[in-house]
């Protein structure tokens, strides 16, 4: 049996931090993404491999609104916040591996 994947908080935190720093810097204002909507699979699907999944939508805009939301309105982040963070990620790899980085 393999073991349970574990990481460390501090190399998260790192890892996360180094490319906060990349984004910034390949976009210093704002990402325009070409498509607003994308298949999510529920977190309790996700990982049950017996199952075929029901995937409904999701979309950039009410996850970069709900962002938005907590740094102007200055509330503390959520755990649900990194399931929009990830769909943003996922949305931000995309549109580097189709388009490439933007020149510096």
């Amino acid at each position: 049996m393999n073991p349970t994947p574990t990481i460390k908080t501090i190399v998260l935190a790192e890892v996360l931090n180094r490319l906060a720093n990349k984004i910034k810097l390949a976009f210093p204002a704002d990402i325009q993404f070409e498509n607003d909507f994308y298949w999510n699979i529920s977190i309790s699907e996700m990982h049950d491999l017996l199952q075929d999944p029901k995937p409904d939508v999701g979309s950039l805009a009410t996850d970069i609104s709900f962002l938005n939301t907590v740094v102007e309105e200055d509330y503390d982040a959520q755990y649900l916040d990194t399931l929009r963070i990830a769909a943003i990620l996922r949305a931000l790899y995309l549109k580097i591996d189709k388009e490439g980085l933007p020149e510096l």
